[in-house]
């Protein structure tokens, strides 16, 4: 496992490099970090099977820390978060709906 100051490094690393692909290409986005969370990721969602790799389904007010819900109510869909820490550790999200 990893501290949570190395997480959050290599998080910022795999966020540039998302960053990087097209926006316009939502798919393509959606798979790089698909791919990422399968690769990286400590979180229970990561052992979801095939497309389900880190995604935690819909996500309510109030359903989840502040932090992460402030970042994910305001995304575009398709748009990435900044790296935010939660009691869990740290995190991407992608709006994918």
């Amino acid at each position: 496992a990893r501290t949570p100051a190395e997480a959050e490094a290599e998080l910022i690393g795999m966020l540039r490099g998302l960053l990087a692909l097209q926006a316009e290409d939502v798919e393509a986005r959606k798979v790089a970090f698909r791919k990422l969370c399968q690769q990286h990721s400590e979180c229970e969602s990561a052992d979801n099977a095939g497309q389900l790799c880190g995604d935690i389904g819909w996500v309510s007010r109030n359903q989840v820390e502040v932090p992460f819900e402030q970042a994910a109510f305001g995304l575009r869909i398709g748009d990435f978060s900044d790296v935010i820490s939660t009691s869990r550790g740290v995190h991407i999200i992608q709006r994918l709906a």
